[in-house]
C-alpha cells in the first residue's frame, strides 16, 4: 500500500499569478475553513511548506517558509532605524512580524491591529508554531480593530511602522492602504527618524505593475524610498518591500558591519534568525535592473 504522504492529493488552492499562469499547492489536510465577516479563509497542511493560512483564495503565509517574508519585512527597517523603541503592525494577524520584533533588545512595545477577529482566533489555534510565545510577552499588545481608522485616531507615534497587508492589486479591497492619502496618515505617526515598510507586491513587471507604482507614491512624501526583495517559495513570485522614511537610509554596509549590529543588538544575535545575516540583508537590495530602472521612469501616483 502507498504511504499517504506519496498520495496525489485530490484538493488543490491554486492562485492567478496572471490570467495565463498560475501557482498551486496541494492539500493534504484541512484544518479549518470559515467565511469571516471581511474574507473567507482556509487553513490547511500543504505538504512540504507545512501549515498554511489561505485567505481570498491567495496563500498569506505557512509554517514552513514563513520566515523569508517575517524577517526581512522587520529586521531591515530595524536595521535601517539603529534602535527601535515602538513598533506598530499593520495587519500580522499571525503574529509573525510581531514575534521578530520582540527580538530586538532596544524593543520596549509591539502593538498589533488586524481588523479580522476570526483569522486572529484561528492562527492562534492552529498556527501556534508562527506566533511563538510573543503573544506571552508583556510589551506585545494585540487590537482587533480597523487599522486605517486606528491610524487616523491614535495619537501614539512609533519608530518602525510595518505594513504586512494583503496585496495591493489595482481595484482590490486593500488598494486604498498603498495610497498617499493613507501615507501622509501613517507619516504623521512615525517619529523623526521613522521607518515605514509595507509589502509592495510582485516585483515581476510582467505579472503585475502595482510595485513600481507604489514606490513612486511614497516617494511623493518621504526622501528616502529603498526597495528590497525576499523570494517566498509559496508565493511563486518574488515579492517587493519598501522603506520609506525622512531620515537617511544607510544601505551601504558590509556583512561583516551588519552580522556585528544583529549580533549586538538582538537577543541571542543571529543564532535567533533562520534567513537574515550580514550577506542575504545585502542580498535584499539588489533588485534586478529593469525594476529598479522600472521605479525611476514611474509617475503613477495613486491618491
Amino acid at each position: 500500500m502507498d504511504d499517504d504522504s506519496e498520495r496525489e492529493p485530490c484538493l488543490w488552492i491554486t492562485e492567478h499569478l496572471t490570467p495565463y499562469g498560475t501557482v498551486s499547492h496541494g492539500v493534504k489536510q484541512l484544518f479549518a475553513s470559515k467565511q469571516t465577516k471581511y474574507q473567507s479563509m482556509i487553513i490547511a497542511d500543504i505538504g512540504p511548506y507545512g501549515k498554511a493560512l489561505v485567505l481570498d483564495g491567495r496563500i498569506q503565509t505557512t509554517t514552513g517558509d514563513e520566515y523569508l517574508y517575517h524577517e526581512p519585512i522587520i529586521h531591515l527597517p530595524s536595521l535601517l532605524h539603529g534602535g527601535p523603541k515602538k513598533v506598530l503592525i499593520l495587519g500580522g494577524a499571525d503574529l509573525g512580524a510581531a514575534r521578530e520584533a520582540l527580538k530586538w533588545k532596544s524593543v520596549e512595545q509591539v502593538v498589533v491591529i488586524d481588523i479580522d477577529g476570526d483569522v486572529v482566533e484561528l492562527c492562534a489555534q492552529y498556527l501556534p508554531e508562527i506566533a511563538q510565545d510573543c503573544s506571552d510577552d508583556e510589551r506585545c499588545k494585540l487590537i482587533v480593530g480597523d487599522a486605517l481608522k486606528y491610524i487616523d485616531e491614535t495619537d501614539e507615534t512609533y519608530d518602525v511602522i510595518i505594513g504586512d497587508l494583503t496585496d495591493p492589486i489595482e481595484n482590490g479591497p486593500s488598494i486604498e492602504l498603498f495610497t498617499r492619502s493613507f501615507y501622509e496618515k501613517v507619516k504623521r505617526c512615525l517619529n523623526k527618524s521613522g521607518v515605514y515598510v509595507t509589502q509592495a507586491g510582485t516585483i515581476s513587471l510582467r505579472e503585475e505593475k502595482v510595485f513600481p507604482r507604489v514606490a513612486n507614491t511614497l516617494k511623493t512624501l518621504f526622501k528616502e524610498v529603498v526597495p528590497f526583495s525576499s523570494f517566498i517559495p509559496t508565493y511563486g513570485t518574488p515579492l517587493g518591500f519598501l522603506a520609506s522614511s525622512d531620515s537617511k537610509l544607510v544601505t551601504k554596509l558590509t556583512a561583516d558591519e551588519i552580522n556585528e549590529k544583529l549580533d549586538s543588538d538582538l537577543h541571542n544575535g543571529r543564532e535567533t534568525l533562520k534567513f537574515l545575516d550580514g550577506t542575504s540583508f545585502l542580498g535584499l537590495l539588489g533588485l534586478p535592473a529593469n525594476v529598479r530602472a522600472s521605479i525611476q521612469s514611474e509617475s503613477t501616483v495613486y491618491k
